[in-house]
């Protein structure tokens, strides 16, 4: 036998205690990754709630201010200028819930609503105000109607007009501020308008405007909420949604929460009951016959309604 040869099956000389440093090795390098890992998570975390304090401190700046009863001619222009920037970044994640809502069960619960008010049994024209990327001008175009829907943001015009040759549909989408129409008096038998008069700077004047649009007998039907309680209340994240949801908001950066909590709170309607405030206003500007249901919330959105924000419907008629 030669000299230093081991016998087979034998260990080599030092590989078991190689084997052991290799092993602790290998066991040191786990534990300093599995503490990285730890350090990186909780910074993630402490940077995450360090921007919801940023948020909510920033928001908190704003929250007593109260909406003056009109803009200034110059200041309007600038404040309609930043709502539509506002709903330029917002367009996108806009329509994808729009058309989480096109194709679910909730708007057969619209299309009820809706029908409620609107006869099915002869064409009318109707203006969809505020229309964004067309939900409610789809629905009655697809019921017949002559539906025209407006909109200041022209992303969301675009966005409705795809919209529309999707759905195989014929709306005239234009490019107009609800507040201040072309339209010739007396234009329309039915006005609908949804998620609208609180981003406006003079809601009257609208209010004013869609009186003058709508024929004698004719109808307004306008769907909001008081977000603003939703902002003092510190409650945004419940307008929060998962990317399928049907109501609400999907890709809030930090930025555009912040912009959307400004925007809301300086408005006048951001600083009334509502709609006990509409029904002031429309009989200001001559609507004889109007009333609210402050259950549309429960009945159509249902497990999707804000608490803080509850929909409802403000009704006129001419």
């Amino acid at each position: 036998m030669l000299l230093g040869r081991n016998k087979p099956g034998a260990t080599k000389p030092g590989t078991r205690n190689q084997k052991q440093r290799s092993q602790k090795q290998r066991n040191r390098e786990h534990e300093i990754k599995n503490n990285e890992a730890k350090s990186s998570e909780t910074g993630n975390q402490e940077n995450q709630e360090q921007e919801v304090r940023n948020r909510e401190k920033e928001i908190n700046n704003t929250k007593h201010t109260k909406g003056t009863g009109r803009f200034s001619v110059g200041r309007e222009e600038e404040f309609i200028h930043r709502v539509t920037n506002y709903w330029t970044v917002r367009t996108k994640d806009f329509n994808k819930v729009r058309m989480n809502e096109l194709h679910g069960e909730i708007t057969d619960r619209w299309l009820e609503e809706l029908h409620r008010w609107i006869p099915k049994d002869r064409p009318l024209d109707i203006l969809d105000a505020g229309t964004g990327t067309g939900y409610f001008a789809l629905l009655m175009g697809r019921d017949g109607h002559r539906v025209t829907g407006i909109d200041l943001t022209e992303s969301m015009l675009e966005t409705a007009r795809e919209n529309e040759k999707l759905f195989d549909v014929e709306i005239n989408f234009c490019l107009m501020n609800v507040q201040e129409t072309t339209f010739p008096s007396e234009s329309f038998d039915v006005i609908v308008t949804r998620n609208v008069t609180w981003t406006l700077p003079d809601p009257e004047k609208a209010y004013r405007e869609w009186h003058r649009l709508l024929r004698p007998g004719g109808i307004l039907l306008n769907y909001d909420a008081n977000y603003a309680d939703n902002v003092r209340h510190n409650n945004q994240k419940e307008s929060w949604v998962k990317p399928d949801g049907v109501y609400g908001h999907i890709g809030m950066t930090n930025e555009i929460m912040i912009e959307n909590a400004k925007i809301t709170l300086a408005v006048p309607a951001g600083s009334h009951h509502r709609p006990a405030w509409d029904e002031e206003l429309a009989s200001t500007v001559g609507f004889t016959s109007f009333g609210s249901d402050e259950s549309l919330g429960k009945r159509v959105l249902r497990e999707n309604d804000m608490s803080d924000a509850p929909m409802f419907l403000f009704w006129a008629r001419k």
